[in-house]
């Protein structure tokens, strides 16, 4: 049966009719298999996407760990002070994501 017959008739699609055909060689079940790969590879724009996602998120990591590195050559390294403003930042880094999380689920 093809889709416009089932539209016709009014009747529905009932998968048990299809259940194990890509089992028995039968190709043209209207679904086929996608991998991770296959989707990287074939989906330029959802590359694009992947790339610019990981370069975005390096930065900011190479950014905390900067940011991190200055207040503790300005500050001292074995300074109690210097751990206390490192502190202050990573709660100024958390405190969107811990407002935000219960409004974005």
């Amino acid at each position: 049966k093809n889709l416009e017959e089932n539209v016709s008739n009014g009747s529905s699609f009932d998968a048990s009719e299809h259940e194990g055909d890509h089992l028995n060689g039968n190709k043209d079940v209207g679904l086929r298999d996608v991998s991770y790969v296959g989707i990287l590879l074939s989906n330029r724009p959802f590359r694009f996407y992947l790339l610019s996602y990981v370069i975005s998120h390096a930065g900011e990591w190479f950014t905390y760990v900067a940011s991190i590195e200055l207040i503790e050559q300005i500050l001292g390294e074995q300074s109690s002070s210097s751990r206390k403003y490192i502190s202050y930042l990573v709660i100024c880094r958390l405190i969107p994501n811990i407002i935000l999380f219960p409004l974005a689920g």
